[in-house]
């Protein structure tokens, strides 16, 4: 139980990281990353958001094989200039359930 909790919060940083991290900047993994940041510099939108989501659901499939995501939702917010992005995962490797796992993406990044 301990070590599933570990690999959940394993996994989870590993997400947050390639959210955070730009294709190139990783020297030795120069494949890694996401630039999410750039969807921000677009109108806040349904259409950016679904293109945003479209992103992260390939990029996921590509870069971090231990999910299966079964849930994906992206919501703008004007005022603020974010997307509010919830994810339902699946950890094949793991014996859990469905966990959820949510965050916001910011000129900063993307925070859980």
């Amino acid at each position: 139980d301990l070590t599933d909790l570990r690999d959940m919060m394993a996994i989870k940083q590993s997400i947050i990281n390639i959210f955070n991290t730009k294709p190139g900047e990783k020297i030795l993994n120069p494949h890694l990353g996401m630039d999410l940041t750039h969807y921000l510099f677009d109108p806040v939108s349904e259409q950016t958001a679904d293109l945003l989501a479209r992103t992260i659901l390939k990029g996921l499939a590509v870069q971090e094989p231990r999910v299966e995501v079964k849930q994906l939702q992206v919501i703008g917010d004007v005022e603020y200039n974010t997307y509010r992005i919830s994810f339902v995962l699946q950890l094949p490797n793991l014996n859990t359930s469905k966990v959820t796992f949510s965050g916001i993406l910011t000129q900063d990044g993307f925070g859980a």
